[in-house]
């Protein structure tokens, strides 16, 4: 089972051998249980999009937090972006993906459902 701890470049990396992607071979799906919000950002012209901070390590030792997005947050996710608040604990749907815009290209996330 995956955390956010193991989601890493290797996983995306062997995520990459199943492509392409498309009709009949959908991106893998990455399911997240009892995360920990440690940020909630909002962003746009509107501030439509979301961008959350996801905890990583244990409370004692954090890592860098692992960054999960959508755009046009109320429209993908309903109601449940009410839940998006500091310190709440969610489980969450989404793809991974590499950053194309930050330095590094991370490994992120592309959230898709939040529970």
């Amino acid at each position: 089972m995956l955390t956010t701890d193991t989601v890493t470049l290797s996983v995306l990396q062997s995520f990459d051998k199943l492509a392409p992607f498309g009709m009949g071979n959908p991106k893998p799906t990455i399911a997240l249980s009892e995360v920990v919000i440690e940020r909630v950002a909002r962003f746009g012209k509107a501030s439509e999009h979301l961008r959350l901070h996801l905890r990583r390590g244990t409370q004692e030792q954090k890592e860098t937090p692992l960054e999960a997005i959508t755009f046009f947050a109320h429209r993908e996710l309903g109601g449940a972006v009410e839940k998006c608040l500091v310190g709440a604990t969610v489980s969450i749907l989404a793809y991974a993906e590499r950053d194309q815009f930050a330095r590094g290209q991370p490994v992120r996330l592309r959230l898709l459902k939040i529970f």
